[in-house]
């Protein structure tokens, strides 16, 4: 008889930074996924024969939540476009509330060979607590309810003439945040934040406001 498959439960944390102090990993999924050509006959058929995958690459997904009440520290490495336990960061992702635990999502990818030329970003995380809303686009505002905080960096990648990875970079880092509050008025924004939109918003409750900021961070000098 064949061996039986094995049937392992729990998580694999890939990316390594649940600390068991600051974070506990939820999730973490990876797609190993390729680019396919194929020819078709004259009669409009696939050819299967001469199908060519290429252009493989592994995708990362990770989910982690906050485990302590007091203030994070979050991992000292981090970098955008940075190779970290050897997948390159192109994303993290906060989101925060009133009612439970900082939750923290990073998307990452590697390739089976080639290299990415240098060009990263350290991630200057906003001061944050385990627990609560975290008001991260103004001051002495006790009324935020919940609120987004993330880091992007486009990325390029080129492949060889055969189809396999040849090259990639990262480049351009935008930093976006949203916060909603228990407000009549929309509040100050902080300095160092373009302002994307804001509301207030009325009905059979106490007023909202919401407000949209963003900025863009330079990349580390080598």
């Amino acid at each position: 008889m064949p061996d039986a498959p094995a049937y392992t439960y729990g998580v694999n944390d890939l990316l390594g930074i649940a600390d068991g102090v600051n974070f506990k990993c939820l999730s973490c999924g990876s797609t190993d996924a390729f680019k396919n050509a194929v020819p078709k006959a004259g009669d409009g058929e696939y050819v299967g024969a001469a199908e060519k995958s290429y252009d493989e690459k592994l995708d990362i997904k990770a989910e982690y939540q906050a485990i302590k009440l007091g203030a994070l520290t979050f991992p000292d490495a981090f970098k955008l476009g940075a190779a970290f336990n050897n997948y390159v960061v192109t994303q993290v992702q906060l989101s925060t509330s009133n009612s439970g635990h900082l939750k923290m999502s990073v998307t990452a990818h590697k390739h089976p060979a080639g290299t990415h030329n240098p060009n990263t970003f350290a991630v200057t995380f906003p001061a944050c607590t385990g627990y609560g809303a975290v008001d991260f686009l103004s001051t002495g505002n006790d009324g935020a309810q919940t609120s987004t905080w993330g880091a992007t960096v486009d990325h390029l990648d080129k492949i060889k003439g055969n189809g396999d990875f040849l090259c990639g970079r990262s480049q351009g880092c935008k930093i976006e945040a949203s916060v909603e509050y228990i407000s009549d008025t929309v509040p100050v924004l902080a300095d160092g934040w373009n302002k994307d939109s804001s509301d207030v918003k009325t009905g059979a409750d106490f007023y909202t406001a919401s407000l949209k900021a963003h900025r863009y961070q330079t990349p580390d000098v080598a």
